[in-house]
């Protein structure tokens, strides 16, 4: 599995918008001692969303909506806030060929390629940011009863796209699987004590 540093993106901001006003074939050329020789051509032919996943990251402090010495209901402000850094991982170890299962060997000018070509089409195909760090931030409103305490608990889940990409690497179709970190959301969690 390779992690993908998606910083290196920043590099690539004339190409991506080259590839956007269709001045840009989406072909990651090896170096021309390379291409020479006739290896390392990756070329993106689609990239097909196949999944949605969602992974816990942990629960924040509980926080208290205390109105237990009130005879009318009251109305507490929660502020959901929490950074991310964007993530994506490109399982070459599961590439394989077009409509197959066999695992496809690469060398390592065609694996970098490989890595560009698939970097270029995730980010493409996502919200088209190069922000790599995100903040979440949300409020709120709980309205508590007279005389209870709410206590709420944020649930904290990453939100994966999966999904493969299909490319054409030296003439051959192969699909490569990947996951790439969406984003965050919380599930909230209420337990009232009178």
């Amino acid at each position: 599995m390779i992690f993908l540093d998606l910083e290196a993106l920043e590099a690539w901001k004339a190409i991506e918008k080259a590839i956007r006003k269709g001045k840009f074939e989406k072909m990651a050329a090896a170096p021309a001692s390379v291409e020479s020789q006739g290896i390392g051509r990756v070329k993106v032919i689609d990239l097909i969303e196949s999944a949605q996943e969602e992974e816990p990251i942990g629960q924040d402090t509980p926080r208290r909506c205390d109105n237990r010495k009130s005879k009318s209901a009251a109305k507490f402000t929660i502020r959901a806030s929490r950074t991310w850094r964007r993530q994506c991982t490109v399982q070459t170890e599961r590439i394989r060929t077009a409509g197959g299962t066999a695992a496809v060997g690469l060398n390592k000018v065609v694996t970098a390629n490989l890595q560009l070509a698939v970097q270029q089409a995730i980010h493409e195909s996502s919200s088209g940011t190069n922000e790599m760090t995100n903040t979440f931030e949300q409020s709120f409103e709980v309205t508590v009863p007279p005389g209870v305490l709410q206590i709420v608990i944020l649930d904290w889940k990453k939100i994966w796209r999966v999904g493969y990409i299909k490319l054409l690497v030296d003439g051959v179709h192969v699909e490569v699987p990947f996951r790439e970190l969406k984003d965050i959301d919380y599930d909230q969690i209420h337990e009232t004590i009178s």
